[in-house]
């Protein structure tokens, strides 16, 4: 079927966008690179071919996101584009919309789920459990005692490691 089509318009915006089936399936692979790239993977080509079922996705939340702050598209050359004046609309955005600020009686917030301040909850049950523990065992320390060992009730992962000279690194070796 492609083979047939000299021209295709994955756009569906008509004549002036279209473009021949190779180039689209780069264009796919390009945007899979960009991706990846912006978000710090490195992989290689089997990589590239397990995330192409999904970038489709990936460009269409993009455009919802563009949309919704009124965001038009921003080329990318060989120049680095300034993108302050997109910070400063997202910022307004938050700002007009008061979303930094915590309010129960916010409007279509019906299929939101309330979520914890991961660092404040970290910080948290650091000084709950771990410092109380370690200066309770410094204490020991300190007055010649000894203490039991905290067993650990999970068994070791047996992970296998290969490097560029194909030795073998086992967690069972160890």
């Amino acid at each position: 079927i492609v083979r047939r089509n000299s021209i295709i318009c994955p756009s569906g915006r008509g004549p002036g966008f279209c473009m021949a089936p190779d180039l689209n399936a780069e264009h796919g692979v390009d945007a899979l690179k960009t991706l990846f790239l912006a978000k710090g993977v490195l992989g290689d080509w089997d990589r590239l071919g397990d995330g192409a079922a999904c970038i489709m996705h990936a460009e269409a939340a993009k455009r919802k996101i563009s949309s919704a702050f009124g965001l038009s598209y921003q080329s990318q050359t060989h120049t680095t584009p300034s993108t302050r004046a997109l910070v400063f609309k997202v910022a307004d955005k938050v700002k007009e919309h008061d979303l930094l600020t915590a309010d129960s009686l916010r409007k279509n917030t019906h299929g939101v789920k309330p979520t914890v301040d991961l660092l404040n909850d970290g910080r948290a049950r650091l000084r709950s459990q771990s410092i109380p523990a370690f200066n309770k065992r410094l204490e020991l320390l300190q007055q010649g005692k000894e203490w039991t060992e905290d067993v650990d009730e999970l068994p070791p992962m047996s992970i296998t490691f290969t490097s560029d000279s194909d030795d073998v690194i086992s967690s069972d070796d160890t």
